[in-house]
């Protein structure tokens, strides 16, 4: 999972649910690696190469049982390297946190409640401390099978 809260918009958007059975079922632990080409748009005559590697393992948090994604992106320069550190509920598929380290961006680091999104505190030297993001549930539960919340998501004013 990466996320990028500088694209952010204060929008609902449309939420592709995967019945839980099928995604229990398509979950595979362990260490995969993918090679990325990224040609950008802007510089049509410039393309970058990464190595994604990336590790799938279940980890036990408070009691609850989490999918943990440790990723490391390499690409063909030291700046481009990126850690990217992922917990998701194993319940409901939800994130519970967040964190990337990148030369660029440096550590930025998230918790994820019920109503909001919070630059995690507890992260030293995260640039994302004082983020917050409030979201107002849309319904307690989707669907039993689906095992997904909808969510509206209102940037707050002191983002």
């Amino acid at each position: 999972m990466t996320l990028y809260l500088s694209t952010l918009k204060a929008q609902v958007d449309t939420i592709y649910a995967m019945p839980k059975n099928l995604i229990d079922a398509s979950l595979k632990q362990g260490t995969t690696q993918y090679l990325v080409f990224i040609l950008f748009k802007q510089m049509p005559k410039q393309s970058k190469t990464f190595i994604w590697d990336r590790k799938v393992s279940l980890k036990q948090v408070n009691g609850k049982e989490h999918i943990e994604v440790v990723q490391h992106w390499y690409g063909g320069d030291s700046t481009d390297y990126r850690y990217v550190y992922s917990l998701v509920d194993k319940e409901n598929y939800l994130p519970t946190f967040h964190k990337t380290i990148s030369q660029r961006t440096g550590i930025e680091a998230f918790d994820f409640y019920d109503n909001k999104i919070k630059g995690s505190d507890s992260v030293a030297n995260n640039k994302k401390s004082s983020f917050e993001l409030l979201t107002q549930k849309l319904t307690d539960v989707f669907s039993q099978t689906l095992g997904f919340d909808l969510v509206q998501h209102q940037v707050s004013p002191n983002v």
